[in-house]
């Protein structure tokens, strides 16, 4: 495959074929894998923006001891830092030569709940030195805010040159789809009490989920909303026509919960959030959630036939390996042991659809990324089974990542038409020409999994409920 205009061209070959219905009884096994990964410079010297901190000043196209200008040099005491926005659950590095005649260290901060900083990365360089570095670091909290700082202890300067910050992606393939594939989007809402008594926080937020659908909607692509069952409520009491618009662009539901401390708080908030929805007039089977305590079989007898969007709560991490085609998962069985996770159980009470447990930050990027990402899903697509694919988005993730009512007014206003317009770009020049060949279908996860279960129909009374 090749890439035109930063999109990688997707090649269709062959024709799809049904399965041997007795061979999908016995014979099926998860194929995970491994996506072929390449570099992805998220910030470098050309577009890092530098603030002092303290009572630092900072030159950002310094020429003194710089070797490839342009540089960064700060004057302490203080320090100068830049913020970005990454990618939880990647592997990242930031390097880069410090040239400095006083103390001084380098940080890579977190920004998580509340705003409180986790230092990942710390590194101290002495006076009078010229020092190459390269730390690694990765995300494994919830947050998507980092700062890297440049502290100095005293009076000095300190020069930082080839200054890059670099993570993983997923590369394009060239071997084009070798079957067609269920692909949907999946975007959370989290608990929020408040939505049950301001109605213009849950609006906020609506305004939010309503830009996806349509945006989504008018390409025949359809959005899964997994809420928590106080959105749900704040729409019954604010807005209770606002469902069966969503429905008219072909959205579907999710019960979404977290990780409470016992299996029975976990069938609790599965049965509370399939209440919330059914009250709204929504049925739905699909659950995201519980992967700390995996009680699959309470969340089954709850009325939930298949889980998504797998995520360590611990860690925030996905699972380790790659898998296109559903596979059940034996009851108990969670983020504890994400390897035994990954291996089918015939006779396990929940099905598990596979999507990107990587949610994409920044918008502008989402249409390369997810292009190269789609490529190498379709090319593990296989002939003989359904397979799935989603994205996860997050209403958070649209708008500014304080809890800032007025600045996330003033983005629904302004910026979000850019940043919805670039998935309307992914949809019009990558997935949409894969339609319409027949290679991609558009689906929420409660279609995907009856789509499986479909399909897997002559295997009833075997090793298939």
């Amino acid at each position: 495959m090749r890439a035109e205009a930063g999109v990688a061209v997707l090649v269709v070959l062959g024709a799809c074929s049904g399965p041997d219905p007795a061979a999908l009884c016995t014979d099926f096994a998860p194929d995970p894998w491994d996506p072929v990964i390449e570099p992805d410079v998220r910030v470098d010297e050309t577009i890092a923006v530098w603030e002092p901190v303290g009572e630092a000043t900072v030159d950002p196209t310094a020429a003194a001891n710089c070797a490839a200008p342009p540089c960064v040099a700060v004057t302490g005491p203080g320090g100068a830092s830049t913020t970005m926005l990454l990618n939880r659950g990647v592997a990242h590095t930031v390097s880069g030569t410090i040239h400095t005649d006083t103390p001084v260290t380098l940080t890579v901060y977190h920004v998580g709940s509340a705003g409180i900083l986790r230092a990942l990365v710390e590194a101290p360089f002495d006076a009078d030195t010229t020092t190459p570095f390269e730390l690694p670091f990765s995300l494994q909290a919830a947050g998507e805010d980092v700062i890297v700082t440049l502290t100095l202890e005293s009076a000095g300067t300190a020069t930082l040159d080839d200054f890059a910050l670099v993570g993983e992606r997923w590369a394009a393939s060239g071997d084009g789809p070798q079957a067609s594939t269920r692909v949907g989007f999946l975007v959370h809402v989290e608990d929020d009490p408040n939505f049950l008594v301001e109605e213009a926080r849950w609006r906020l937020r609506a305004r939010v989920l309503e830009g996806l659908s349509a945006t989504l909607g008018a390409h025949g692509a359809r959005l899964t909303i997994q809420a928590d069952a106080t959105f749900v409520r704040g729409m019954a009491t604010w807005d209770p026509d606002w469902l069966a618009a969503r429905e008219a662009e072909g959205a579907g539901w999710s019960v979404h919960i977290h990780d409470e401390t016992a299996t029975t708080g976990v069938e609790q908030a599965v049965r509370d959030g399939r209440t919330a929805l059914r009250e709204a007039g929504v049925s739905t089977s699909d659950l995201n959630g519980g992967f700390g305590e995996a009680p699959w079989l309470q969340a089954r007898l709850a009325g939930i036939t298949s889980l998504s969007a797998f995520k360590d709560p611990a860690t925030q991490l996905g699972l380790p390996h790659v898998q296109v085609q559903p596979w059940r998962i034996a009851d108990g069985v969670g983020s504890d042991d994400p390897e035994a996770f990954l291996l089918h159980e015939p006779e396990g009470p929940v099905l598990y659809l596979p999507g990107h447990d990587v949610r994409e930050v920044e918008h502008a990027r989402f249409p390369l990324v997810a292009t190269q990402t789609l490529s190498q899903v379709l090319a593990h697509a296989r002939v003989d089974h359904v397979n799935t694919w989603y994205w996860v988005l997050h209403v958070d993730g649209f708008g500014p990542s304080t809890d800032d009512e007025p600045a996330l007014e003033a983005y629904l206003a302004d910026a979000f038409a850019d940043d919805l317009a670039a998935y309307d770009r992914f949809l019009t020049e990558t997935t949409d020409p894969l339609a319409a060949d027949g290679w991609v279908t558009y689906d929420t996860a409660v279609g995907m999994a009856t789509a499986w279960r479909d399909w897997f129909a002559p295997c009833d009374g075997e090793a298939v409920e």
